[in-house]
């Protein structure tokens, strides 16, 4: 009897890892393929999308108007640190680790992006 229940005991332990095992892959399946969601959701750059040209548009008229109201000294360092950071943005966005980005994005864009 003692020996059947270490059996038992063994072979539960093995089923316990092989579903810690199974849970891990899974968890890196998901990271992996996180930043990959977003970009199978966004639409072909041809596609003719009103709301994202009314958005580049108000986003044009905003910052021309910044820089007719803005001396210079102020206009060209901000204009300079918004500029490196949506480069940032735009070229993390997709990379592993960086779905926060893209969830943060939607949230504030939405369809628009």
């Amino acid at each position: 009897s003692e020996r059947r229940e270490e059996r038992r005991l063994k072979r539960l332990d093995k089923i316990q890892k092989r579903q810690l095992r199974k849970e891990e892959k899974m968890k890196l399946r998901e990271e992996k393929s996180s930043h990959m969601v977003y970009a199978k959701k966004l639409k072909n750059r041809n596609n003719l999308n009103i709301r994202r040209k009314v958005l580049h548009a108000g986003f044009g008229l905003f910052f021309a108007t910044l820089n007719q109201l803005l001396p210079r000294d102020i206009m060209i360092p901000g204009m300079t640190l918004l500029t490196t950071c949506t480069l940032a943005v735009e070229l993390l966005r997709y990379r592993k680790g960086f779905g926060w980005m893209n969830d943060a994005m939607h949230f504030v864009l939405g369809g628009t992006l």
